[in-house]
């Protein structure tokens, strides 16, 4: 058509047409006027038909996808924004789409899908062009005189390809949402895909999620928040159900020797252990009553005290627990009051308030995003809970929030021995086995009853042995000065001399029957060795915990607890009593290069004070231990972190496009003052700062278990907690982060650390 329309005398001929009679209306007048009046003709009627064609829904759309109008060769001008923008007019909503999409930006993603789809539907200028040619070409000199007619002709061919684009928009809809929600999650985090294939897992509802987050944001905190309230409001039922199995694994980190099961007796197992509580104890009150010949007749000769002496304290649990009277509830009701108080409660609190719903797309999206990337990061934790969420998914995408929050519940109590472990990290609760044997201690005056009571029961049924006659039934004599055919004093002394990091001390050894044998440790007073490493036990399993100064000093304790069986043996034969003689200047030996050893290892001089395991530390003359002097004043530059991890850098990023939105443009609203404050300041790198809210850095340094009594990670997990964050103006945080902040206690505790300390 168009070579007819431009060879045409007709159509040269401008004159000839002109005396031609026409018979058409006004309208076809104009429209003859307008493209024969003056020009190339064959363009004035591709005008026309152009100017028809664009009265067509999606025609505008079509010449944006090609980038001119493919019957004109008019060039149209085509950007992201304006096609997306143009398709997204064809659906309901569009507008509001498309400003989500700018916000979220993701504007080249959701264009790049576009070209992909709009290649598939081929959709191209030359495919195009070659379709509408056939059209044109179809037409004659005699639709040249009329334009409307010659439309009415070509008409349903230009429409199938735009009923392709109508079916293009109308999928559109949902994808450009899904672009821009996903575009929202990206600038909460650099796991957007992971948390979108963790919300696909809600299968058919997941465009509900991605149509209203704001909906599924309230859903999402409704059912966690419904979870939890629930677990805190049954856990007496929880505990009921699974305290015995957490509390199992929580005494195996003590150090103790955990039994089998949390019945009787094994409850009066650890709560022995606990106590410190041995069949050396009970001897010495034995002793005390009825004194030493008495005790190791009845050793030999009472069948109940030799089954504890061979087995264990822990064999008369019986008659422990008799005299105790309910041990066991009180004890499992002690630490579930505990468990209660000082770990649900507490971190039901703060896990509820870290999860808040939103009332705009791009909060409820970042929600979103830190909900499930809370349980993705602990997902080793927690992995039966973060499972029991994930899998929630759909029934909190259709509203099922009741539903959900009974699964999450049940999940939590079903692994209730993870569940308190968890909870008890969150709120930076450490040294939980520590905790529960502290507990324990608070029964020590009821343990210490039952075992007087267990020497008087002892005393009273061996009364009949001692009193009969004959063999190892005879009344002991040792206050008549009979010394049973021994050497003529049946005494042993014994001296070694060591140092402790060139501190000077002596080993006593002393020996008479019938007396216990008794070692001392003599620095300038002398004092009985036992007693000492008792204490220094005491001192550290109350403190630093170091195996490997706890394990030798149990190693000392077990030497010298053998000592008294060897002297037991010595019946006052010369041979014999030479080779025992030689076997405890052998044990003196093996003491004191233990001792010698503990004090290169740990810089120690004596065992009355160990030290502190960190280098940064040292004892004041008031017997405190306090930060070294070049550290006081320094506590925030060497022991927490000066700089952020990179998840918290992403945070940053994402919370303060949050804080831009409403803001005149280059601030930023601060969080502290509910101010807007600039982004920039001259004089600063950024004017942008993040603000510790509750605790502080100072605040959490001082805090009863806070930063003056953990390790250096600890620390850092704190002062890079998200949750516990907000932005703020330079000044505003230096205001508050110096002047209105208290001091840094110098004072730390036995779990404190330094960083290369050793742990």
């Amino acid at each position: 058509m168009w070579r007819s329309l431009t060879n045409s005398s007709s159509f040269n001929n401008q004159e000839s047409i002109q005396r031609q009679p026409l018979t058409v209306s006004t309208t076809r007048e104009r429209i003859q006027g307008g493209f024969l009046g003056i020009g190339n003709p064959s363009e004035k009627i591709a005008a026309a038909l152009a100017g028809f064609a664009s009265q067509l829904p999606g025609y505008s759309i079509l010449t944006l996808i090609l980038g001119k109008d493919p019957i004109s060769n008019r060039p149209v001008e085509r950007t992201p924004a304006s096609l997306i923008r143009a398709l997204l007019g064809l659906v309901p909503n569009g507008d509001k789409i498309f400003n989500n999409l700018q916000q979220s930006g993701a504007l080249q993603k959701a264009f790049s899908w576009f070209n992909g789809e709009i290649a598939k539907l081929n959709l191209t200028f030359n495919a195009i062009k070659t379709l509408f040619g056939k059209a044109l070409s179809s037409l004659g000199i005699g639709d040249a005189l009329n334009p409307i007619g010659a439309f009415a002709k070509i008409k349903n061919i230009i429409l199938e390809p735009l009923a392709r684009i109508k079916n293009l928009a109308a999928a559109a809809g949902t994808k450009v949402m899904e672009i821009a929600f996903e575009g929202f999650l990206n600038m909460a985090g650099g796991a957007s895909g992971k948390v979108m294939g963790i919300l696909r897992q809600a299968g058919g509802v997941f465009g509900s999620i991605i149509k209203d987050p704001v909906s599924f944001c309230g859903h999402l905190v409704s059912a966690l928040r419904g979870g939890f309230q629930k677990f805190s409001g049954n856990i007496a039922t929880h505990l009921k159900n699974g305290l015995t199995g957490w509390l199992l694994g929580a005494l195996t980190g003590a150090g103790l020797t955990v039994p089998a099961q949390l019945d009787t007796k094994g409850i009066v197992s650890i709560v022995l252990q606990v106590m410190g509580a041995t069949y050396a104890r009970l001897r010495g009150k034995l002793t005390n009553k009825i004194g030493e010949q008495k005790v190791a007749r009845l050793e030999k000769a009472f069948d109940f005290l030799r089954t504890i002496v061979t087995g264990g304290l822990a064999a008369a649990w019986q008659k422990i627990a008799e005299f105790t009277g309910n041990l066991q509830e009180t004890v499992i009701g002690s630490i579930k009051e505990w468990v209660m108080s000082k770990v649900i409660t507490a971190a039901i609190a703060k896990l509820i308030s870290m999860f808040n719903p939103a009332g705009a797309i791009i909060q409820a999206a970042m929600a979103i995003y830190n909900t499930v990337m809370f349980f993705v990061e602990r997902g080793s934790q927690i992995a039966a809970l973060a499972e029991a969420v994930f899998s929630s998914i759909g029934n909190i995408a259709k509203g099922n929030v009741a539903g959900a929050a009974n699964y999450v519940e049940q999940t939590m109590g079903r692994s209730l021995p993870v569940t308190i472990g968890f909870l008890a990290r969150l709120i930076g609760l450490s040294g939980v086995s520590e905790q529960i044997k502290n507990v324990i201690k608070k029964i020590q005056d009821k343990v210490e009853n039952a075992l007087n009571k267990l020497a008087n029961f002892i005393v009273e049924k061996g009364k009949s042995l001692l009193a009969g006659g004959g063999g190892k039934n005879k009344p002991d004599t040792s206050t008549q000065g009979n010394n049973n055919g021994r050497s003529s004093n049946g005494e042993v002394k014994l001296e070694k001399a060591f140092t402790m990091v060139s501190e000077a001390h002596h080993l006593y050894f002393e020996a008479k029957k019938p007396k216990t044998p008794k070692v001392e440790m003599a620095t300038g007073r002398r004092d009985v060795l036992e007693n000492k490493v008792r204490r220094a036990i005491q001192q550290e399993e109350q403190g630093a915990r170091r195996p490997k100064l706890l394990n030798p000093l149990k190693q000392i304790q077990a030497k010298l607890a053998s000592m008294q069986w060897v002297w037991e043996a010595n019946d006052g034969n010369s041979q014999k009593e030479r080779q025992i003689r030689y076997e405890y200047l052998q044990m003196l030996e093996t003491i004191a290069t233990v001792l010698t050893g503990l004090g290169a290892e740990f810089g120690i001089s004596d065992l009355e004070f160990l030290g502190h395991p960190s280098k940064y530390a040292e004892q004041d003359s008031d017997g405190k231990t306090r930060l070294k002097q070049e550290y006081r004043n320094k506590v925030r530059t060497w022991f927490y972190p000066n700089s952020y991890r990179s998840n918290v850098e992403q945070w940053k990023k994402t919370r303060l496009a949050t804080l831009k939105i409403g803001a005149p443009s280059g601030h930023f609203k601060d969080e502290m003052t509910g101010k807007f404050e600039p982004i920039n300041v001259s004089n600063l790198a950024t004017n942008v700062t993040i603000d510790h809210i509750s605790p502080g850095v100072s605040r959490h340094w001082n805090t009863d278990n806070g930063g003056h009594n953990q390790k250096q990670d600890k620390r850092a997990d704190f002062y890079n907690e998200t949750s516990n964050m907000r932005l703020v103006a330079h000044k505003n945080n230096s205001s508050d982060g110096s002047r209105n902040a208290p001091a840094y206690n110098p004072e730390v505790g036995p779990n404190f650390r330094g960083p290369d300390d050793n742990p």
